[in-house]
């Protein structure tokens, strides 16, 4: 993972493939993180009646959003942001209203034109629209606390004054948090290549808007595939019951099963399923196959804007073979995986991160954090299909959807 400026230039390797240790000292804060999901299940099952009878919705009784928030704003910030709490007008709680707001938009009739007129009427976001406002109220709370963290870690030395030129760059305080590895990471920039105050912000703002959102959705969609399919489930659970509870670093990347299948949820059901790129001259684009009417080519313009869908590209059965749409963890494990060649650029092969100099900047963390979660909550929780139609709508990640209500994900359980 790299850091970006504003203009997506890769800058500062805070977090290089080469340097694994920001990771490993991430590891206490998720493990503390996701702790709580099981006790809040296992309270809410003591209160039911008949096992496996009990419907969940599992996007809103586990809080997946609210506790990926707490592991962004510990990882992030060394900030407690108590989500599981949900105490009333608290900055999670506004966050979190801001955010479903936010994907309520979304998921409207209306709302596929919102990127329409964006593009053609730009000053339109500076509106007092419900879309422009809840994104506004996350802005305004991260920046806040984003900005007292800096200022703590000159207040540490010694420093005075807001000249973001300033070097804070060594981090004494033992916090382990991506805001002070980026202040940390300076002393290694040269001067036209440090981060800025702003920037950092920047980057923090994106980890803690997008970072808790996307990833629980991902998550959501891939327990739901292990309700329908107990086999892959129940040899998911036996490789992670055979192991301590609190594995390392290094110990959970030798979880085979537990790897492939976050790999097969992240690729059938990628949080962002989709992006834009903006054509900056005019320009021939090859093409690997041609296509009738086409051709092996073609030609696009400056100005004009190309759709990119991820979950089409992830599941192309040219590439991943006619079982390209079925979740079948076992691909990762065995020669049916697609040769090298043939995989599009990007982590594991696929699309879900993007790539590029514009690739997601919190790819490793995201895939570290799901691999925690998803273990401490297979280690205690059974989940079972409810058979009901359940939809995937882009409002503006992955969102689940039944009968037309989003956000909503019902699935048997019972405690292990």
């Amino acid at each position: 993972m790299t850091v970006v400026r504003n203009n997506g230039r890769s800058k500062a390797a805070g977090f290089s493939d080469k340097t694994r240790k920001p990771y490993r000292g991430f590891m206490p804060n998720i493990w503390h993180g996701s702790g709580p999901m099981s006790v809040d299940v296992t309270d809410w099952w003591h209160q039911s009646t008949c096992q496996m009878k009990r419907v969940l919705n599992l996007t809103r009784k586990l809080a997946l959003k609210a506790h990926y928030l707490d592991i962004i704003g510990a990882v992030g910030l060394s900030h407690t942001f108590a989500a599981q709490a949900t105490r009333p007008g608290s900055d999670a709680e506004q966050i979190s209203a801001s955010w479903t707001q936010h994907v309520n938009n979304g998921l409207q009739r209306l709302a596929f034109l919102a990127p329409l007129v964006v593009r053609a009427i730009p000053i339109v976001t500076k509106a007092p629209l419900p879309l422009m406002r809840s994104q506004g109220v996350i802005k305004t709370i991260v920046t806040r606390i984003g900005r007292r963290i800096i200022e703590r870690e000159r207040a540490a030395l010694g420093v005075a004054g807001k000249d973001s030129s300033l070097d804070i760059s060594s981090n004494d305080s033992g916090r382990v948090d991506i805001i002070s590895v980026l202040l940390g990471n300076r002393r290694l920039a040269s001067a036209s290549e440090k981060l800025s105050d702003t920037q950092i912000l920047d980057n923090i703002l994106t980890f803690t808007m997008v970072g808790h959102e996307t990833t629980a959705g991902s998550l959501a969609f891939t327990l739901w595939e292990l309700a329908r399919h107990p086999e892959i489930q129940n040899r998911l659970r036996a490789e992670i019951l055979a192991h301590r509870r609190d594995l390392s670093y290094d110990e959970i990347q030798k979880l085979e099963y537990l790897d492939a299948v976050v790999r097969e949820g992240l690729r059938i059901h990628p949080a962002s399923p989709q992006t834009e790129r903006l054509i900056l001259r005019d320009d021939v684009i090859p093409l690997s196959t041609a296509i009738p009417g086409i051709g092996d080519s073609f030609r696009v313009k400056k100005g004009q804007v190309i759709h990119i869908p991820f979950t089409p590209m992830n599941t192309n059965p040219s590439v991943w073979g006619p079982s390209g749409a079925v979740f079948d963890p076992s691909r990762w494990l065995t020669a049916r995986d697609p040769a090298a060649p043939a995989l599009p650029h990007g982590w594991s092969g696929m699309l879900t991160f993007c790539d590029g100099p514009r690739s997601c900047l919190g790819l490793r963390l995201a895939v570290l954090e799901f691999k925690i979660i998803l273990a401490t909550i297979v280690r205690s929780i059974a989940f079972a299909d409810t058979g009901v139609h359940v939809e995937e709508k882009i409002s503006p990640t992955l969102q689940p959807v039944v009968n037309g209500q989003g956000g909503y994900l019902p699935l048997r359980l019972k405690l292990i």
